[in-house]
Protein backbone atom coordinates (compact mmCIF):
# COMPACT_ATOMS: atom_id res chain seq x y z
CA UNK A 1 0.00 0.00 0.00
CA UNK A 2 1.13 3.54 -0.97
CA UNK A 3 0.37 6.55 1.20
CA UNK A 4 0.40 10.15 -0.12
CA UNK A 5 3.34 12.42 1.45
CA UNK A 6 0.55 14.85 1.84
CA UNK A 7 -2.74 13.72 3.14
CA UNK A 8 -1.59 10.05 4.41
CA UNK A 9 -4.54 8.65 2.19
CA UNK A 10 -4.09 5.85 0.15
CA UNK A 11 -2.91 6.02 -3.62
CA UNK A 12 -2.46 3.84 -6.38
CA UNK A 13 0.24 3.21 -8.73
CA UNK A 14 -0.94 4.91 -12.39
CA UNK A 15 2.33 4.61 -14.54
CA UNK A 16 5.99 3.36 -14.45
CA UNK A 17 9.00 4.91 -15.63
CA UNK A 18 11.69 2.77 -15.92
CA UNK A 19 15.23 4.10 -15.85
CA UNK A 20 16.08 3.19 -19.42
CA UNK A 21 14.12 6.15 -20.77
CA UNK A 22 15.01 8.66 -18.31
CA UNK A 23 18.52 10.34 -19.05
CA UNK A 24 17.95 10.21 -22.98
CA UNK A 25 14.25 11.85 -22.83
CA UNK A 26 15.73 14.27 -20.41
CA UNK A 27 19.23 14.56 -22.85
CA UNK A 28 16.39 15.13 -25.42
CA UNK A 29 14.57 17.77 -23.50
CA UNK A 30 17.83 19.77 -22.93
CA UNK A 31 19.98 19.01 -26.45
CA UNK A 32 22.85 21.11 -24.63
CA UNK A 33 23.41 18.00 -22.39
CA UNK A 34 25.55 15.01 -22.72
CA UNK A 35 24.73 11.08 -21.44
CA UNK A 36 27.67 11.47 -18.59
CA UNK A 37 24.67 10.98 -16.11
CA UNK A 38 23.66 7.72 -15.64
CA UNK A 39 23.10 6.97 -12.25
CA UNK A 40 19.05 6.46 -12.50
CA UNK A 41 16.70 4.02 -10.98
CA UNK A 42 13.79 2.35 -11.82
CA UNK A 43 10.37 4.75 -10.60
CA UNK A 44 6.47 4.43 -10.75
CA UNK A 45 3.85 6.84 -10.35
CA UNK A 46 0.88 7.02 -8.09
CA UNK A 47 -2.39 9.04 -8.01
CA UNK A 48 -3.94 9.71 -4.38
CA UNK A 49 -7.62 8.89 -3.90
CA UNK A 50 -8.55 12.07 -1.99
CA UNK A 51 -6.37 15.06 -2.59
CA UNK A 52 -5.11 13.75 -6.38
CA UNK A 53 -1.65 14.34 -6.12
CA UNK A 54 0.45 12.24 -7.97
CA UNK A 55 3.85 11.64 -6.98
CA UNK A 56 6.98 9.35 -7.58
CA UNK A 57 7.48 6.08 -6.30
CA UNK A 58 9.87 6.04 -4.60
CA UNK A 59 9.94 9.24 -3.34
CA UNK A 60 14.05 9.64 -3.87
CA UNK A 61 14.99 12.78 -5.28
CA UNK A 62 17.85 13.16 -7.94
CA UNK A 63 21.25 13.38 -5.72
CA UNK A 64 23.85 16.28 -6.28
CA UNK A 65 25.12 15.02 -9.49
CA UNK A 66 21.78 14.90 -10.47
CA UNK A 67 21.28 18.35 -10.71
CA UNK A 68 24.45 19.43 -11.15
CA UNK A 69 24.39 17.86 -14.77
CA UNK A 70 20.96 19.35 -14.96
CA UNK A 71 21.94 22.36 -13.73
CA UNK A 72 24.63 22.72 -16.30
CA UNK A 73 22.16 22.63 -19.79
CA UNK A 74 22.30 26.35 -20.46
CA UNK A 75 18.58 25.86 -21.19
CA UNK A 76 17.67 25.03 -17.71
CA UNK A 77 16.87 28.20 -16.11
CA UNK A 78 14.31 30.28 -17.50
CA UNK A 79 14.64 33.99 -18.31
CA UNK A 80 11.51 35.34 -16.88
CA UNK A 81 8.38 33.94 -15.22
CA UNK A 82 4.98 34.92 -15.42
CA UNK A 83 4.61 34.97 -11.74
CA UNK A 84 6.95 37.08 -11.18
CA UNK A 85 5.53 40.37 -12.15
CA UNK A 86 2.33 40.15 -10.04
CA UNK A 87 4.40 38.81 -7.17
CA UNK A 88 6.79 42.19 -7.07
CA UNK A 89 3.97 44.39 -7.12
CA UNK A 90 1.82 42.87 -4.79
CA UNK A 91 5.11 43.11 -2.26
CA UNK A 92 5.57 46.93 -3.20
CA UNK A 93 2.17 47.50 -2.79
CA UNK A 94 2.20 45.92 0.95
CA UNK A 95 5.60 47.63 1.71
CA UNK A 96 6.69 44.04 2.16
CA UNK A 97 10.35 44.76 2.16
CA UNK A 98 12.33 41.51 2.60
CA UNK A 99 12.56 38.93 0.46
CA UNK A 100 14.36 35.20 0.88
CA UNK A 101 14.24 33.55 -2.24
CA UNK A 102 14.51 29.35 -1.85
CA UNK A 103 15.71 27.62 -4.77
CA UNK A 104 17.16 30.73 -6.05
CA UNK A 105 18.98 29.12 -9.05
CA UNK A 106 21.32 31.96 -11.01
CA UNK A 107 19.61 34.82 -8.83
CA UNK A 108 17.65 36.10 -11.96
CA UNK A 109 14.57 36.67 -9.17
CA UNK A 110 16.59 38.61 -6.67
CA UNK A 111 18.19 40.78 -9.93
CA UNK A 112 14.99 41.91 -10.20
CA UNK A 113 14.08 42.10 -6.45
CA UNK A 114 16.70 44.41 -6.10
CA UNK A 115 15.87 47.04 -9.28
CA UNK A 116 12.49 47.08 -7.18
CA UNK A 117 14.51 48.59 -4.20
CA UNK A 118 13.12 45.34 -2.03
CA UNK A 119 16.21 43.62 0.20
CA UNK A 120 16.44 39.82 -1.14
CA UNK A 121 18.41 37.09 0.30
CA UNK A 122 19.01 33.87 -1.92
CA UNK A 123 19.14 30.39 -1.26
CA UNK A 124 20.30 27.24 -3.14
CA UNK A 125 21.82 23.66 -2.54
CA UNK A 126 24.32 23.99 -5.75
CA UNK A 127 27.37 25.95 -5.16
CA UNK A 128 27.80 26.95 -8.53
CA UNK A 129 24.27 29.02 -8.22
CA UNK A 130 24.72 30.38 -5.37
CA UNK A 131 28.59 31.54 -7.02
CA UNK A 132 26.65 32.97 -10.04
CA UNK A 133 24.54 35.01 -7.40
CA UNK A 134 27.67 36.26 -5.39
CA UNK A 135 29.01 37.40 -9.02
CA UNK A 136 26.39 39.51 -9.79
CA UNK A 137 26.59 41.42 -6.62
CA UNK A 138 23.47 39.36 -4.57
CA UNK A 139 23.43 38.14 -0.94
CA UNK A 140 22.99 34.14 -1.64
CA UNK A 141 23.92 31.12 0.94
CA UNK A 142 24.67 27.93 0.28
CA UNK A 143 21.81 25.96 2.31
CA UNK A 144 19.56 23.50 1.75
CA UNK A 145 16.14 23.13 3.18
CA UNK A 146 17.06 20.85 5.58
CA UNK A 147 18.88 23.18 7.57
CA UNK A 148 17.40 26.20 7.10
CA UNK A 149 16.25 26.30 10.52
CA UNK A 150 19.76 26.42 11.95
CA UNK A 151 21.39 28.52 9.04
CA UNK A 152 18.75 31.37 9.23
CA UNK A 153 18.05 33.40 12.29
CA UNK A 154 16.44 36.53 10.57
CA UNK A 155 13.06 36.94 9.91
CA UNK A 156 11.43 38.05 6.08
CA UNK A 157 8.41 39.79 4.91
CA UNK A 158 8.15 36.91 2.33
CA UNK A 159 9.33 33.88 1.19
CA UNK A 160 9.25 32.93 -2.55
CA UNK A 161 9.83 29.14 -3.81
CA UNK A 162 9.56 28.73 -7.59
CA UNK A 163 9.51 25.83 -9.01
CA UNK A 164 10.73 24.03 -6.15
CA UNK A 165 8.37 21.95 -4.20
CA UNK A 166 7.78 19.81 -6.70
CA UNK A 167 11.68 18.75 -5.90
CA UNK A 168 11.28 18.03 -2.70
CA UNK A 169 10.44 14.84 -0.91
CA UNK A 170 8.57 16.16 2.41
CA UNK A 171 6.83 19.87 0.96
CA UNK A 172 5.11 20.03 4.40
CA UNK A 173 7.97 20.15 6.87
CA UNK A 174 9.48 22.09 4.35
CA UNK A 175 6.41 24.88 4.67
CA UNK A 176 6.57 24.38 8.19
CA UNK A 177 10.02 25.08 8.60
CA UNK A 178 9.90 28.25 6.32
CA UNK A 179 6.80 29.29 7.75
CA UNK A 180 8.70 30.11 11.60
CA UNK A 181 11.01 32.15 9.21
CA UNK A 182 8.14 34.83 8.19
CA UNK A 183 7.49 38.13 10.37
CA UNK A 184 3.86 38.72 11.48
CA UNK A 185 1.50 39.10 8.26
CA UNK A 186 4.46 37.61 6.24
CA UNK A 187 3.54 35.79 3.25
CA UNK A 188 5.03 32.35 1.55
CA UNK A 189 4.71 32.32 -2.07
CA UNK A 190 5.40 29.07 -3.98
CA UNK A 191 4.94 28.15 -7.72
CA UNK A 192 4.80 25.13 -9.27
CA UNK A 193 3.64 23.26 -12.91
CA UNK A 194 0.21 22.91 -13.38
CA UNK A 195 -0.27 19.63 -14.19
CA UNK A 196 -1.07 18.22 -16.74
CA UNK A 197 1.03 20.81 -18.50
CA UNK A 198 -0.96 21.59 -21.94
CA UNK A 199 1.54 20.12 -23.90
CA UNK A 200 1.17 16.59 -21.95
CA UNK A 201 -1.87 15.86 -23.62
CA UNK A 202 0.38 14.54 -26.23
CA UNK A 203 3.95 14.63 -25.05
CA UNK A 204 5.19 14.00 -21.44
CA UNK A 205 7.78 16.01 -20.46
CA UNK A 206 10.53 14.10 -19.01
CA UNK A 207 11.45 17.26 -16.60
CA UNK A 208 8.07 17.25 -14.97
CA UNK A 209 8.98 13.52 -13.51
CA UNK A 210 11.00 11.93 -11.31
CA UNK A 211 13.68 12.00 -10.50
CA UNK A 212 13.55 15.74 -11.36
CA UNK A 213 10.07 16.42 -10.42
CA UNK A 214 8.66 13.96 -7.55
CA UNK A 215 5.24 15.84 -7.18
CA UNK A 216 2.62 16.92 -9.87
CA UNK A 217 0.24 19.44 -8.51
CA UNK A 218 -3.35 20.44 -9.34
CA UNK A 219 -5.50 22.95 -7.50
CA UNK A 220 -7.03 20.25 -5.14
CA UNK A 221 -3.74 19.31 -3.76
CA UNK A 222 -2.38 22.69 -3.53
CA UNK A 223 -4.94 23.24 -1.14
CA UNK A 224 -4.22 20.14 0.55
CA UNK A 225 -0.70 21.29 1.07
CA UNK A 226 -1.79 24.23 2.58
CA UNK A 227 -4.07 22.69 5.00
CA UNK A 228 -1.22 20.09 6.14
CA UNK A 229 1.15 23.17 6.63
CA UNK A 230 -1.70 24.96 9.39
CA UNK A 231 -1.71 28.42 6.53
CA UNK A 232 -4.27 29.76 4.32
CA UNK A 233 -3.88 29.75 0.68
CA UNK A 234 -5.03 32.12 -2.27
CA UNK A 235 -4.12 30.24 -5.83
CA UNK A 236 -3.45 32.20 -8.95
CA UNK A 237 -3.24 30.07 -11.93
CA UNK A 238 -1.03 31.07 -14.99
CA UNK A 239 -3.26 32.40 -17.79
CA UNK A 240 -3.79 30.78 -20.89
CA UNK A 241 -2.35 30.70 -24.46
CA UNK A 242 -4.88 30.51 -27.56
CA UNK A 243 -5.51 26.70 -28.53
CA UNK A 244 -3.72 27.69 -31.54
CA UNK A 245 -0.39 28.70 -30.07
CA UNK A 246 -0.96 25.81 -27.52
CA UNK A 247 -1.43 23.17 -30.68
CA UNK A 248 1.85 24.21 -32.25
CA UNK A 249 4.13 24.22 -29.10
CA UNK A 250 3.13 20.71 -28.84
CA UNK A 251 3.53 19.90 -32.28
CA UNK A 252 7.06 21.26 -31.96
CA UNK A 253 7.56 19.45 -29.07
CA UNK A 254 6.30 16.60 -30.68
CA UNK A 255 8.33 16.10 -33.27
CA UNK A 256 11.25 17.75 -32.64
CA UNK A 257 11.03 20.91 -34.45
CA UNK A 258 12.75 24.25 -33.54
CA UNK A 259 11.21 26.79 -32.16
CA UNK A 260 9.76 29.76 -34.22
CA UNK A 261 11.52 32.49 -32.49
CA UNK A 262 12.97 35.94 -33.82
CA UNK A 263 10.92 36.78 -37.03
CA UNK A 264 7.69 38.79 -37.63
CA UNK A 265 4.24 37.86 -36.61
CA UNK A 266 3.42 37.22 -40.44
CA UNK A 267 5.97 34.90 -40.85
CA UNK A 268 5.22 33.07 -37.58
CA UNK A 269 1.93 32.83 -38.94
CA UNK A 270 3.33 30.74 -42.07
CA UNK A 271 5.62 28.83 -40.74
CA UNK A 272 2.56 27.80 -38.17
CA UNK A 273 0.44 27.16 -41.38
CA UNK A 274 3.41 24.69 -43.18
CA UNK A 275 3.88 22.74 -39.96
CA UNK A 276 -0.20 22.22 -40.21
CA UNK A 277 -0.17 21.00 -43.57
CA UNK A 278 2.52 18.91 -43.04
CA UNK A 279 1.42 17.34 -40.52
CA UNK A 280 -2.66 17.87 -40.59
CA UNK A 281 -3.85 14.37 -39.06
CA UNK A 282 -1.38 15.34 -35.84
CA UNK A 283 -2.12 18.64 -35.61
CA UNK A 284 -6.06 18.42 -35.68
CA UNK A 285 -5.61 15.56 -32.80
CA UNK A 286 -3.08 17.58 -30.96
CA UNK A 287 -6.01 20.55 -31.38
CA UNK A 288 -8.82 18.43 -30.00
CA UNK A 289 -6.98 17.09 -27.17
CA UNK A 290 -6.48 20.90 -25.72
CA UNK A 291 -10.01 21.57 -26.23
CA UNK A 292 -10.88 17.97 -24.13
CA UNK A 293 -8.16 19.50 -21.25
CA UNK A 294 -9.97 22.90 -21.67
CA UNK A 295 -13.23 21.57 -20.88
CA UNK A 296 -11.95 18.77 -17.74
CA UNK A 297 -10.30 21.84 -16.30
CA UNK A 298 -13.37 24.05 -16.35
CA UNK A 299 -11.94 26.44 -18.60
CA UNK A 300 -8.74 27.27 -20.61
CA UNK A 301 -5.71 27.22 -17.62
CA UNK A 302 -2.16 27.88 -18.02
CA UNK A 303 0.97 25.58 -17.06
CA UNK A 304 1.31 26.95 -13.95
CA UNK A 305 0.09 28.23 -10.44
CA UNK A 306 1.32 30.49 -7.99
CA UNK A 307 -0.14 30.31 -4.71
CA UNK A 308 0.00 32.75 -1.77
CA UNK A 309 0.55 31.18 1.79
CA UNK A 310 -0.23 33.10 5.19
CA UNK A 311 0.11 32.37 8.34
CA UNK A 312 -3.60 32.91 9.28
CA UNK A 313 -5.46 30.33 10.70
CA UNK A 314 -7.45 28.53 7.72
Amino acid sequence: MINCPICKSISHIIEDVPASGITTNIVKALPDLDFSYRSVTDYSIARCTQCTLEFASPMRAGDDAFYGWICSSKLYYPHVRWEWLPLLDMLCQQNKGSVLDVGCGSGLFLEAVRQRGLEGCGLDANPASVQTCLDKGLHAMCVGLEDVDASLGEQYDAITMFHVVEHLVDPVSALVSLRRLLKPGGLIAISVPYSPMSFETDWLDPLNRPPHHLTRWNRASLRTLARAAGLKERILIQPSRSVLSRTMSTLQLKRHLPAITGVSRVKRKLLFATRIIRWPLLSASIWVHQLKRDKKMGGAKGDAVLMLLTAEAA
